[in-house]
């Protein structure tokens, strides 16, 4: 683990970009690949909000979706070596005022899993699909959406917003479907979700050998 001890300036800690220069909530930090970077958050700074950056091999800058606030520090794993630099997101939904979920729906997309449904809103209280919910999982997986063009269900057209994470996600065995179908725009349900985790897991090789207790399920003998 790297801890990176500094101390924040207010008038410091500002990035350049190809427009000029930009406040930046914390000063960039080095790292190499695959060591977990832990950064003390400053009194006041709301870390659900910083996004973690970095610039690839094609000079793109790209989001580290995997970041967290744990213990008062800005919390990532370092996908490849070289600095990091940390962007303040808003996601300026008009929608999410007052909702119960308003910091959960920031936190993620600061990370670039939602995007919203447009007009500046975010309709936390619609239904998830199932194209919705594999395409949230592509996007913190950090998949390539012009790494998969083809389809492995007769329901998933090419050029679909959601048609590459779909097929990635077949690639990999993560979703089956069921009769060449994906049902795409069907709502996903709670043990669906579960399976398809389960299978991201493992495919990911993310490590759940940890035990924890879960508490008595009375519907139990509803699931599948």
């Amino acid at each position: 683990t790297i801890i990176a001890n500094f101390a924040f300036v207010s008038e410091g800690g500002k990035d350049k970009t190809d427009d000029g220069v930009i406040d930046a909530p914390l000063p960039p930090v080095m790292a190499a690949a695959g060591t977990m970077v832990s950064v003390p958050l400053p009194e006041g700074v709301d870390g659900g909000k910083i996004v973690v950056c970095y610039t690839d091999e094609n000079g793109m800058e790209k989001t580290v979706p995997w970041s967290a606030v744990i213990d008062g520090n800005l919390c990532f794993i370092a996908p490849v070596d070289g600095e990091y630099c940390f962007r303040e997101g808003d996601a300026g939904f008009t929608d999410i005022k007052g909702h119960w979920a308003k910091d959960y729906i920031e936190f993620a997309y600061s990370r670039n899993l939602f995007k919203g449904v447009g007009s500046r809103l975010f309709a936390p209280n619609d239904k998830m699909t199932r194209a919705m919910f594999v395409t949230v999982l592509g996007r913190l997986h950090g998949t390539d959406p012009e790494a998969f063009e083809g389809s492995s269900f007769n329901d998933v057209p090419a050029g679909k917003w959601y048609s590459p994470y779909v097929q990635w996600a077949a690639e990999n065995g993560i979703v089956l479907g069921s009769g060449g179908r994906f049902e795409t725009d069907r709502e996903i349900t709670r043990q669906e979700m579960c399976v398809i985790l389960k299978r991201y897991a493992e495919y990911a090789g993310l490590n759940l050998s940890e035990n924890v207790e879960v508490p008595g399920i009375v519907d139990e003998d509803m699931i599948s």
